[in-house]
């Protein structure tokens, strides 16, 4: 597994661990926290992950 963070647009930043084909992320938030996990058989390039993850605007999330 690899591990990074990634900052989404709304300036969230996560915690991203991959090893191509199994991707899980997460986040602690102010009164919450965030868990991520997906799959793909193909595998996914970093790239591909972190769009997929600019997708959720965590801001939104109480």
């Amino acid at each position: 597994m690899s591990t990074y963070t990634h900052t989404t647009p709304d300036g969230t930043e996560l915690t991203v661990l991959h090893n191509g084909k199994y991707m899980f992320a997460y986040v602690y938030l102010e009164n919450s926290f965030v868990t991520l996990q997906f799959s793909q058989l193909k595998g996914l390039s970093v790239d591909e992950i972190n769009g997929i993850i600019d997708m959720i605007d965590f801001s939104a999330i109480g």
